[in-house]
């Protein structure tokens, strides 16, 4: 129904508008480019047990301290950034004592060990690099370890290109509306970004303090083919239509 509106003031102009303002048309317009992420991020839970709480931090404090000494050193990287979590610790308790009180509290079961973990983010680049540094980050942990996802650093610069698509398109657009009523588009009376085009996420990695000698090679090469981000944007835009020039 409101694009028939539209229809009818483009070609009828006075009877949708007051006296006083110029006829307009208003559109929808998409644009989109392509970008290659250039950044990564890993998903890693060091862990470590131990027959007390103290025991059991320690070890996982050991592993945390290696992934975090020795992941910079990878050749090939240009920047990494780690975020952790707090420290999760609970107890695991006799099985065959715990399964007798299935359901209910059994707090009183004796403790075989105890374990504890943390969420280890690592975010890096370039990109490309994903699969070694998760190759090489096995080989200290056995705990999961998952490529999250990949990031385009300047999405803002892509954003922009893809908002300047999206306001062509919809000038294409009115061109056709004001040609079969036999107006021509004129200025740009409004722009009107959707909701979406709003929000721009730039993974932004702090660069280190220290330099490190990035020599370590992970002992089983992974490539990971890297896949090409769409950037989208979507406007609304309101043109003024004039008389079409006689030729």
């Amino acid at each position: 129904m409101k694009q028939f509106v539209i229809l009818l003031c483009a070609a009828g102009l006075a009877g949708c508008l007051p006296l006083d303002e110029p006829p307009q048309v208003t559109v929808q317009g998409y644009g989109e480019v392509k970008a290659m992420p250039d950044s990564f991020r890993l998903s890693i839970t060091p862990a470590g047990t131990g027959s007390t709480t103290q025991q059991a931090i320690a070890a996982m404090n050991r592993e945390l301290n290696e992934l975090r000494s020795q992941l910079p050193q990878m050749r090939g990287l240009e920047q990494i950034e780690f975020t952790s979590s707090d420290v999760n610790l609970y107890s695991v308790r006799d099985p065959e004592c715990t399964s007798q009180y299935e359901n209910q509290n059994s707090d009183f079961c004796p403790v075989e060990q105890y374990y504890a973990y943390v969420d280890l983010s690592v975010e890096a680049s370039p990109a490309k690099q994903a699969g070694n540094l998760l190759s090489l980050a096995s080989e200290m942990t056995g705990s999961e370890i998952s490529t999250r996802a990949f990031s385009v650093s300047n999405r803002g610069d892509y954003k922009n290109e893809a908002l300047a698509a999206a306001v062509a398109d919809a000038r294409a657009r009115a061109k056709d509306l004001a040609e079969a009523s036999g107006m021509s588009v004129g200025e740009v009376l409004k722009i009107t970004p959707s909701d979406s085009n709003r929000w721009a996420y730039d993974l932004e990695m702090a660069p280190e303090e220290t330099s490190v000698r990035r020599e370590r090679v992970p002992q089983e090469a992974i490539e990971i083919d890297v896949a090409p981000q769409t950037i989208s944007a979507e406007v609304e835009v309101v043109f003024a239509l004039k008389p079409r020039a006689e030729d």
